[in-house]
This record gives structure tokens, C-alpha cells and sequence, in this order.
């Protein structure tokens, strides 16, 4: 579909980071349990979950794993994983296989709005990277003020896709939308949590593009947003934090042209 204008709803969540401690976990299944539900009480056929599934340990992960698909696969619409920093105990084949997912970043659509699902963990401390260019943003670790050991950054692969992904929206009048675990905005994160590396490439990259409505986050566990040049820049609070202010365990995000507003529902758990 061509075209300026478009409307569309979804459910968002972020950071569920599934526990192993008993207590805790029972919590986050009954919660979980009552999101899915509410958002199909709603209509509401996809759902974006913005990474960090788990909590860790490595030994304990893939369990975790196990655990909180169990209860997101319970929701008949279509789940799009974004994959965060903890996501990595679980090894990326096998956490890929786990998610249906065939590749770490991807394009999909929700009506007529392409989104972009971008994997911040590209370059972490624990690659190698083979070229010079993405040797040098393995670098931002200890220049980039607000870099942390446990982010990442995005290699020139993935940056040369995103180009193509970009121009085919343009070319084609698509509204977009970029899912990112990690904050693309440092107006949206804190310095202890971190941010992407590169994340200053990456927007003056998206700045280019006037069809982009929003860069969508999660990592940040007490969320935030900014907007800059027209762009809204969101980090989703943590669904580990929901009975902290903001009191935030899911969203439904309806999308009018360029606004965008985030529904948190009075029926989900406190």
C-alpha cells in the first residue's frame, strides 16, 4: 500500500525478564497470563516484544526461555521478538530457533506501517569484528559516554540492510516504525542502563528518511520518550517493574498518521 496516511493498533512489552525465583515467577505468569488476555479482549492481533525475555543466568536461561513462550504463546495473534542484551544466555541459534526467527533483524508489517526490527547486540565485547569499520564502533565501548559493557552496537551489514529497507519504505511512501532493545536517544535511557554504541549513527542515518515515525526501545526499565525532528524517540517501562511508578506492564500503541499514543490499559496488573 502507497499512500501518507494510516492508522494502526498493536500491543507492546517490554523486559519481562523471567525469574527464577519462585515467587517471582509465579507473579509473572499470572500477569503475563492477564496481558495476553486483556489484549485480545481488545482486538489486538500483534504484539511487539521489545527483548531481555529472560533474567540469566546462562544455566538457567534456556529453562527461562521455555518458561515465558509458554505463556506469550498462548496469544492467537502474531508475537515479533526484538532481541535484547539478556536474551544472549541463550545462545543466538538457539534463541532464534526457540523465536521462529530467521534472522537477528528483520522487516515485518502491521497493516500498512513497515517495521524494522533492529538487533543492537551485533558487536558486543565478545565479537571480533573483521572490518575496520566495525572494528572501530567496537571502539564506541570507550569513547561513547554512555556505552556499557552489557550493549552493543550495530555492524555495517546490518547498517547496509537497514539503507535498503529505508529506501524500499521511501520509494514506496511507507510509514515506519524501528524497534530497538536498546535506546537509540540518550533523552530515553540513563547512564547506567546504556545505550546503543553507535547510536549516533544510527539516527543521523534515520534522520534522512521523513517517513519515520517513531523509534520504539525497551532496556530502560523506567522508560521515557523525547521527540526530535519529528521523531518520537520511546523507551517501553519494563513489565519486571510493573508495580513501580509508572505502575506499566503492557501497552496497546495506536498509530494516526504521524501520532502516536500509547494505551496502558486499567485492567492489567499492578
Amino acid at each position: 500500500m502507497t499512500g501518507s496516511s494510516i492508522t494502526v493498533r498493536f500491543g507492546i512489552v517490554a523486559d519481562i525478564h523471567m525469574s527464577d525465583c519462585a515467587a517471582e515467577k509465579a507473579r509473572t505468569v499470572e500477569d503475563l497470563e492477564k496481558c495476553i488476555d486483556s489484549l485480545e479482549n481488545e482486538g489486538i492481533t500483534h504484539l511487539i516484544q521489545m527483548g531481555d525475555l529472560v533474567e540469566g543466568p546462562q544455566e538457567n536461561a534456556e529453562q527461562q526461555l521455555d518458561e515465558v513462550s509458554a505463556i506469550l504463546n498462548r496469544f492467537s495473534g502474531t508475537i515479533h521478538h526484538i532481541i535484547g542484551n539478556h536474551c544472549l544466555d541463550v545462545p543466538i541459534t538457539t534463541l532464534m530457533h526457540r523465536l521462529a526467527l530467521d534472522a537477528p533483524y528483520y522487516t515485518f508489517r502491521i497493516g500498512a506501517l513497515r517495521c524494522i526490527a533492529l538487533h543492537g547486540m551485533d558487536i558486543t565485547v565478545a565479537s571480533s569484528p573483521e572490518s575496520p569499520a566495525d572494528r572501530e564502533r567496537r571502539q564506541l565501548l570507550h569513547t561513547e559516554a554512555m556505552a556499557r559493557q552489557y550493549t552493543g552496537a550495530i555492524g555495517q551489514q546490518q547498517i547496509d540492510w537497514l539503507k535498503r529497507e529505508l529506501q524500499t519504505a521511501a520509494d514506496n511512501r511507507e510509514k515506519v516504525i524501528i524497534c530497538s532493545h536498546l535506546p537509540l536517544h540518550p533523552e530515553t535511557t540513563d547512564e547506567r542502563h546504556g545505550i546503543l554504541w553507535n547510536h549516533r549513527e544510527i539516527t543521523n542515518l534515520l534522520s534522512g528518511y521523513p517517513d519515520i515515525i517513531a523509534c520504539i526501545s525497551g532496556h530502560y526499565h523506567p522508560g521515557g520518550s523525547h521527540r526530535q525532528n519529528g521523531v518520537h524517540f520511546l523507551t517501553i517501562p519494563a513489565f519486571c517493574r510493573r508495580s513501580e511508578p509508572p505502575f506499566f506492564s503492557y501497552g496497546i500503541v495506536e498509530i494516526r498518521n504521524t501520532l502516536l499514543t500509547v494505551d496502558n490499559p486499567k485492567s492489567q496488573p499492578h
